[in-house]
């Protein structure tokens, strides 16, 4: 499955999702998408970062185990 994809058809972002090694780097645009995404992860269990206001940072491994557990 294509995570990156995956992830821009579920979420609005700032700007284009920012790849660097194995690891996403996210710009949300909306408040209510970053409090999704914040809540779900939670839900799972799935590690990420904050790096500044609306920004996180996500392992694509994680993001995969994400889309898993919601499937």
């Amino acid at each position: 499955m294509d995570t990156k994809k995956w992830l821009e058809n579920r979420y609005i972002f700032f700007e284009e999702i920012y790849e660097y090694e194995e690891i996403y780097c996210l710009e949300f645009c909306l408040k209510e998408d970053i409090g999704e995404f914040i809540k779900i992860c939670y839900r799972f269990n799935v590690p990420f970062t904050f790096y500044s206001e609306y920004k996180i940072a996500i392992e694509k491994i994680h993001v995969e185990s994400l889309i898993d557990n919601i499937k």
